[in-house]
């Protein structure tokens, strides 16, 4: 149920801690790792992240999208009403993060989608009662292709993804938003989005500045990455192919390079698998019970090579319990088949 807003149906808020913990998933969900620093629910939050291309420190603000209200506002138009972003002098100011990326975003729960807006376009005093807008298509053009643009005016656009996306618009968000400065690059943008496939390495030269290009290219290439990752997953059934565990700590083999395939839905000898060590049960001779018979490693998340014997299938309850406490560690969780 929701509450009524001038004729509107909202959808209920989610608190800032629950907020906060969908930023964390996301992060997890994107492969990325993080480590949370500071008070667990404060807010602004900030993380160490780590993935493939390096680690960064970020600053997050985050708050509900809802619907802008009132009979004067359209019907399509939706926002985040900045509240408690205090600045030194203790008027409303968004804080940079000392060399690190700051994050203003919003998340609407309805279709389960972020927005993220340019820092640099509202790094000044935010005056009374602010808010940032973006319009509904943009959110739902997001939830359907993984990624939009919507152009604000004045060379800015508001940036919605999917969460598997956030670690992508972390790693080149300065690169997406410049991008507004040019509405044929916005609209190449979201052409990307509906499509990755329509758009040519040959067409982004053309038509985008050569100090963005690496951000359109790589945002082609990771929504391309994402949508093989959803058909290889329920494919599977959302389940390891070796051990049939159905947890959220699944991914697609082709994403750590590791696994040696015959396709992209089959498997061949010898197996590799990435588990966290905080899921591995090395018994005393240092066989591992749960994909063949692996080498024994202290910690961390190591490749393992297999016999191409038929695996023994692990206690769900134990390994249940053992990736709760892989995610508390704020690790990015993997097993690859």
């Amino acid at each position: 149920s929701g509450d009524s807003l001038d004729g509107c149906t909202t959808v209920a808020r989610l608190s800032k801690p629950d907020l906060l913990r969908l930023v964390e998933r996301a992060i997890q969900d994107s492969g990325w790792g993080f480590l949370k620093l500071g008070a667990r629910d404060e807010h602004p939050a900030r993380y160490h992240v780590y993935g493939d291309l390096g680690s960064r420190r970020i600053r997050v603000y985050v708050w509900n999208v809802t619907h802008g209200g009132g009979a004067a506002r359209s019907a399509t138009e939706y926002r985040i009403q900045i509240t408690g972003a205090m600045g030194p002098t203790g008027a409303g100011e968004f804080i940079a993060e000392p060399e690190g990326r700051t994050l203003i975003l919003g998340w609407w729960d309805e279709i389960g989608v972020f927005v993220g807006f340019d820092y640099t376009r509202h790094s000044g005093p935010l005056g009374a009662s602010p808010s940032l807008q973006v319009g509904e298509e943009t959110l739902r053009a997001a939830h359907v292709g993984g990624f939009a643009a919507h152009n604000k005016g004045s060379g800015e656009i508001a940036i919605a993804f999917r969460p598997d996306f956030i670690g992508h618009y972390i790693e080149n968000l300065e690169n997406l938003h410049d991008c507004g400065v040019s509405p044929q690059v916005t609209r190449l943008l979201n052409r990307i989005g509906e499509n990755p496939d329509d758009v040519s390495d040959d067409e982004i030269t053309r038509e985008v500045p050569a100090e963005r290009q690496y951000a359109v290219v790589s945002t082609r290439r990771v929504l391309r990455d994402i949508d093989f990752r959803q058909r290889v997953l329920t494919a599977y059934g959302h389940r390891c192919a070796m051990c049939g565990i159905q947890l959220k700590l699944l991914d697609t083999a082709h994403e750590v390079g590791l696994c040696p395939v015959s396709s992209p839905i089959g498997i061949t000898p010898p197996f590799s698998v990435i588990l966290h060590w905080t899921i591995l049960r090395v018994d005393r001779r240092g066989a591992g019970p749960y994909h063949g018979s692996p080498r024994r490693e202290p910690s961390g998340p190591r490749a393992w090579s297999a016999a191409p014997t038929v695996p023994v299938r692990p206690e769900r309850s134990e390994v249940e319990g053992r990736v709760g406490a892989a995610s508390t560690l704020g690790e990015a969780t993997r097993c690859t088949a």
